[in-house]
């Protein structure tokens, strides 16, 4: 072989080589890029996000059950009977600053899930397990009841609603996380000197919900 040819050669054989050596510093780039990709993940790629749990399992069987004892415990909903004439949505009733105060030995966990079921207004359950009867009044038709001020209009509202024990108002329920103890509002109006607002506390046991503390915030 002459020199000439093979320099050529040599040549060749070297820029094929170069080739080579792009080519495969390319693949090596894309690896690296791939490897970093792999070990830091983009913002762009999608999340799947889990759901918290809830609060507390059960908690609509809860709620009504909780209904059931104060209204079984407080105005006698397990008297044959007695009438009950409830105001036929819950909620709405605030905490205020001056609510947490008088009741703070409910716990901060327990206000603050009675603070957030509050925030809205909602249709009362059924309540199937109480012995009285139970009969839902629009606050627009016990208003109407009430516009005469010249009427006795509580011998009115007791000749249509007869034994009853007023109209009864309720809040939604709070829970604390464990589901063993709960908070729930309620308003009574019974007369011109026979009315009440309270916080009550209740508890549940082995035998189910009971009212464990009562804390009146005013009375007529």
């Amino acid at each position: 072989m002459s020199h000439r040819t093979l320099r050529a050669a040599v040549a060749a054989a070297a820029f094929l080589a170069g080739l080579v050596a792009v080519r495969l510093s390319g693949l090596g780039a894309r690896a690296e890029t791939a490897l970093a990709d792999w070990l830091s993940p983009s913002t762009d790629i999608s999340v799947v996000t889990v759901p918290a749990p809830p609060l507390v399992g059960r908690e609509e069987d809860d709620t009504q059950a909780v209904y059931e004892a104060l209204l079984r415990e407080t105005f006698g909903g397990d008297i044959p009977g007695r009438l009950l004439v409830l105001d036929p949505e819950v909620g709405g009733r605030m905490l205020s600053d001056g609510d947490r105060e008088r009741i703070v030995w409910a716990g901060d966990e327990l206000l603050d899930d009675y603070a957030l079921k509050n925030g809205v207004r909602k249709g009362l359950p059924p309540l199937p397990h109480l012995a009285a009867v139970k009969l839902r009044l629009e606050q627009e038709e016990y208003r109407r009841i009430f516009r005469d001020e010249k009427a006795d209009v509580w011998k009115t509202f007791d000749r249509l609603y007869p034994n009853s024990a007023g109209y009864i108002s309720l809040s939604a329920v709070g829970f604390n996380r464990a589901g063993d103890r709960a908070l729930v509002y309620y308003s009574q109006f019974c007369g011109w000197t026979c009315a009440e607002g309270a916080y009550v506390l209740l508890r549940k046991g082995a035998g189910g919900w009971e009212v464990e503390r009562k804390q009146v915030m005013w009375v007529s």
